[in-house]
């Protein structure tokens, strides 16, 4: 095992923020630092030294450019599984949060205490705080005055029922219908004029994908299909 030597102490920045504690990858790899400056950004840490703060930016502003290019690639190439994972990278570097953190981090005036309660109840999804009232969720994170603060910013969060409709047409060829409906509260301030979405049509294994598109809610509740629809053909 290896620690990546480099310049400005990215060694004990590493050994002192507990990223990249041991590496299976040689210290010439410039792999290896990308991947602890990625981790450091998503993480909001800072960083000491004009050099590592250099390198810093150069790779926050080609992350998430990146990587999403491959999500692109990943999509029309039919890969469903890796898009969705490469989709839910990007999405990290956009927000600059892990997945495993609440969503709730998206909203400002939260105070840091209240998030890690919530975080810490990792039992409760995210579905379950949606079907919570106000009085519920203050209680569960010992706050009840932020309660319906809480209740308000989880309908906020974007989301949108769908409904599948599937007609057998040949053998091989299925016609499928997408009921979309937005549900969530629109506030201008917070979602701005609209709300992209990816939809994707997968075969059983989550393996194939053979239809996908790119939509968006706005504040008339209602989804604009103009979005591409490409049907993949074996």
């Amino acid at each position: 095992f290896f620690f990546f030597q480099a310049e400005d102490g990215i060694r004990d920045f590493c050994l002192s923020r507990g990223l990249g504690d041991v590496y299976k990858r040689q210290p010439e790899d410039p792999s290896t630092k990308v991947n602890v400056l990625l981790q450091a950004y998503i993480s909001r840490l800072k960083l000491d030294g004009y050099a590592l703060n250099a390198d810093m930016v150069y790779v926050t502003q080609s992350a998430s450019r990146i990587v999403r290019g491959l999500f692109e690639v990943f999509l029309r190439r039919g890969w469903a599984s890796i898009a969705e994972t490469t989709l839910n990278v990007a999405k990290m570097i956009d927000k600059r949060m892990w997945s495993c953190m609440t969503p709730l981090r998206q909203f400002r005036g939260i105070p840091e205490e209240i998030l890690r309660r919530i975080e810490k109840k990792e039992q409760f999804t995210w579905e379950h705080f949606y079907n919570m009232s106000a009085q519920q969720i203050g209680d569960l994170v010992k706050f009840p005055k932020l309660g319906k603060t809480l209740h308000k910013m989880v309908h906020q969060f974007p989301r949108v029922e769908i409904k599948a409709y599937v007609q057998p047409i040949t053998r091989s060829c299925l016609r499928v219908e997408l009921a979309i409906t937005p549900d969530f509260q629109w506030d201008e301030n917070i979602h701005g004029y609209s709300e992209p979405f990816w939809i994707m049509v997968t075969d059983v294994d989550n393996e194939i994908c053979l239809l996908y598109t790119s939509d968006a809610a706005d504040d008339l509740l209602c989804v604009d299909l103009g979005g591409r629809r490409i049907i993949k053909k074996k």
